[in-house]
């Protein structure tokens, strides 16, 4: 009895097993691509046409969504927008229309490029000082951006930190209607970085002034050691051994001199650089680490220290 027929009728012939494919001998084979292929099934939807130039239902735009017709008040999401077919979201924010954006360099572009070149401040510079992004401050120059008093204030600061309110309000009255007002969580941001900057400021400086005391200590203690090595008087013939012993002497003085010489230099330039910018900007602490890096002193911020 054929064992594929049952008592109720011929049964469903067995589907053939996988095979892996036969090479002829000679032909480099690849592990990986005759491994058993995955029957991991798709999940179920339109096909995709190859050369389609289309969205396909993965990449379906969204519907853009500007609050009051305002671009500057709300956010656009899509990807038509960019006219690449992608599903980029784009964040909308301050748009400038091109009459505003003249306006603005003609006022706070002008403005702040004036308060800067006064005090010959680069945009980097000015960065660093004010926590505002170097593009941030490139845009608000161009008319590209409408800024926020809080910006402003923290601009100010960067430009003179004893007299910011005077600078932020004619920065303010140059910005006119194009101001935005400040978000709460904005301020929160701004307080945040400005902490974190004095943090790591006043960091630097104490750590530095640690290292110029500790190499001042150590030229004191370099001093006592030399004045223990014992000292002979000259002879007019020296034996090997005395010879020997006499050349060890000369070799730990004159060592001992050298770390001196390098602990008072480290120390005298230590001390400069914090005397010469103490009267500066308190985040303008760029010579104070240039040299410290130039003596050899290299201080480790840790994010434990201070704040995020």
């Amino acid at each position: 009895m054929d064992p594929r027929q049952g008592e109720s009728g011929p049964r469903r012939p067995t589907p053939p097993r996988y095979r892996i494919p036969e090479h002829p001998p000679g032909t480099p084979t690849l592990g990986r691509s005759h491994r058993r292929p995955s029957f991991r099934r798709r999940p179920a939807g339109p096909a995709r046409v190859t050369g389609s130039t289309g969205p396909t239902p993965k990449t379906r735009p969204r519907e853009t969504s500007i609050s009051d017709g305002n671009p500057a008040g709300g956010l656009a999401r899509g990807q038509a927008l960019n006219g690449r077919g992608s599903s980029n979201r784009l964040f909308v924010r301050a748009q400038v229309p091109p009459e505003e954006r003249a306006r603005l360099v003609a006022t706070l572009g002008a403005t702040l490029r004036a308060e800067r070149a006064q005090r010959g401040l680069s945009r980097r510079a000015l960065a660093v000082r004010s926590t505002v992004h170097r593009t941030t401050i490139e845009r608000l120059e161009c008319g590209q951006l409408r800024p926020r008093p809080n910006t402003l204030r923290a601009l100010a600061f960067g430009l003179n930190h004893l007299e910011s309110d005077p600078i932020a309000e004619r920065l303010m009255e140059a910005a006119g209607g194009s101001l935005r007002e400040d978000t709460p969580a904005g301020l929160r941001r701004r307080k945040r970085r400005m902490d974190a900057a004095l943090a790591r400021a006043y960091w630097l400086r104490g750590q530095v002034a640690f290292a110029a005391d500790d190499a001042r200590r150590s030229a004191y203690r370099l001093i006592a050691d030399m004045a223990k090595i014992p000292v002979e008087p000259l002879r007019a013939h020296y034996t090997p051994e005395q010879a020997a012993s006499e050349l060890t002497m000369i070799r730990q003085t004159e060592a001992l001199l050298n770390a001196e010489d390098a602990a008072w230099r480290c120390s005298d330039g230590l001390f400069w650089a914090l005397r010469v910018t103490a009267d500066r900007h308190p985040l303008d602490t760029a010579l104070v680490a240039w040299e410290a890096n130039r003596l050899g002193v290299s201080p480790r911020w840790k994010q434990s220290r201070g704040c995020r």
